[in-house]
Parts: structure tokens; sequence; C-alpha cells
């Protein structure tokens, strides 16, 4: 077996659960504009959130150490995210 890549959690033959990553953005934003894709959301997000969210996700890590990972294919690439974060509510 080959040793995972940096920012590997987990990696199984076909899938590999990893940081996510600045260079994912073209892939989760596409994902994060699509309006069936966000039905349970309140709204499709822009490229702009897709990237800030991104940024919240690595800062979240570095501060608390829980993060949102990139799900993987080892052929296909970028599938989704899955994760655990703070529920932040207001009020």
């Amino acid at each position: 077996m080959t040793r995972p890549k940096t920012g590997t959690v987990c990696e199984t033959a076909r899938t590999r659960l990893r940081t996510l990553r600045h260079d994912d953005l073209d892939a989760l934003a596409e994902m994060v504009a699509d309006q069936e894709q966000m039905t349970f959301y309140p709204r499709p997000k822009t490229r702009d959130e897709a990237y800030a969210w991104i940024e919240r996700n690595q800062l979240l890590y570095r501060e608390h150490g829980f993060r949102i990972l990139a799900i993987e294919s080892i052929v296909a690439g970028f599938l989704g995210y899955c994760g655990i974060r703070p529920n932040h509510r207001k009020g």
C-alpha cells in the first residue's frame, strides 16, 4: 500500500478523506451554486462564499482541531465534503 498524501486522514483503495484545500474551490463552488444540491440550505452560494467557507474551515482546524474534510474519489476527484464544525446560533 502506498503512503497517503499529506493532509489525508483516511484512505481506501477507492476513496480518500483529506483536508479541504483552496484547489478544491472550482468543484466546491460548482456544487454549492447548484439549486438542487442546496435544497436544504437557505440558498445556493456564490464562488466568493465557497472560498470564504474553505477559509473558515481551515481556521477552525487551526484554532479548535476539528474540520470539514473533502471526500475524494481516487479516480474521479472531488465528490463532496463531510465533518464536524460548531453550530453557532445567535440569540
